[in-house]
């Protein structure tokens, strides 16, 4: 028989004990338990005219049981709801017969984009996040140097329901990143059909830990230029796109 304490124990103070005869609860976190041997000797009987029973129980402390629950992965499709802007004001609602979105910076005048990708995430309020990635695969080759991104999340208020999707110029330019923003500069040289992944791993996490989030809510990614040199962009297939493997994701490693 094995007794494991259940608690760690920081001061002096009573230790609820659990006793499980070769039985380990699993939960899903890493956590230190100590088993401790349990032997009680066999009563022994001496008459001394008066019957008396004596026994003892010792305790002998064993090696710590370490307890480790690997991590999960899972991966996020964007919605079709996905779109972007080019700061001359147009905007654009992906769709499959013009299934490319874009970053940085998209003509001679340094105009820039904004783009914005919902993915329904099913994680509970206050997950932790060992990382997150966005992936982005190119719509075409570009070889262009200069081209500066900040991505994040958008700070959305989830007290009133999902959130919602843009459906103008106005509408996406008004939309908040997060506090915290990645920011990638000089983005390498795309071949058009191959994946790109950024890391937005602390934007993800502050959506996450809002005392709002509810699993199977939608978090929207955001990329915004970031004072690109003029004419040097990076476009990207869209949500629409026939071909799954092309489309936007998010990977979540927990």
């Amino acid at each position: 028989m094995t007794i494991y304490i259940t608690k760690n124990v920081t001061a002096v103070e009573d230790i609820p004990l659990i006793v499980s005869d070769g039985f380990v609860e699993t939960y899903p976190v890493a956590f230190i338990r100590h088993p401790i041997s349990f032997s009680v000797s066999s009563p022994s009987l001496a008459m001394k005219g008066t019957a008396e029973f004596d026994s003892s129980i010792s305790f002998v402390s064993g090696e710590p049981i370490v307890e480790y629950t690997p991590a999960s992965s899972a991966t996020y499709e964007a919605t079709t709801a996905n779109c972007y802007l080019h700061e001359n004001g147009s905007f654009k609602i992906i769709t499959a017969t013009d299934g490319y979105m874009g970053m940085g910076s998209y003509i001679a005048s340094g105009l820039g984009m904004k783009a914005w990708l919902p993915f329904v995430v099913t994680l509970p309020q206050g997950q932790g996040v060992i990382s997150a990635t966005v992936n982005l695969t190119a719509s075409e080759t570009r070889s262009r140097d200069d081209t500066n991104v900040k991505m994040g999340c958008e700070s959305f208020s989830y007290a009133s329901g999902d959130i919602t999707s843009p459906t103008s110029y106005s509408s996406l330019n008004r939309r908040v990143l997060t506090s915290a923003v990645a920011y990638y500069s000089s983005v390498a040289h795309w071949t058009i059909n191959i994946p790109y992944s950024f890391d937005i791993t602390a934007s993800v996490q502050e959506i996450l830990n809002k005392a709002d989030w509810v699993s199977g809510y939608r978090i929207a990614v955001m990329i915004w230029n970031n004072a690109s040199t003029p004419n040097m962009d990076r476009e990207f297939w869209g949500a629409g796109n026939t071909t799954s493997a092309y489309r936007p994701s998010l990977t979540i490693n927990v």
